[in-house]
């Protein structure tokens, strides 16, 4: 597995927004370790796309994977995870009273 550019910067990304997170928060509870598993499912989809769309074979409900998955689509919906859960995180923190 190679460190790309975009690897880098998803991490980079999750840890400003779970430091920003944290500050405005005041602090750790159950709520930011909930967005910290949030976070962490968005950057196992980025970092490891493509070895997760390459698994082909039987799931824990009995149905099967019968094809494989791009992981440039697992990756993005990675992004579109990290960038949309945090906005969205952020955006109630802010408008709550």
């Amino acid at each position: 597995m190679r460190i790309t550019i975009g690897k880098a910067l998803s991490l980079l990304v999750a840890i400003a927004c779970f430091v920003m997170v944290v500050i405005m928060h005041g602090g750790l509870d159950p709520d930011i370790a909930a967005f910290a598993l949030v976070l962490l499912v968005c950057l196992v989809l980025i970092w490891f796309g493509d070895l997760l769309g390459a698994y082909v074979g039987p799931m824990m409900d009995g149905d099967r994977i019968s094809r494989t998955t791009p992981g440039g689509c697992l990756a993005s919906l990675g992004w579109i995870g990290l960038l949309g859960f945090a906005a969205a995180w952020i955006w109630f923190r802010l408008s709550a009273p």
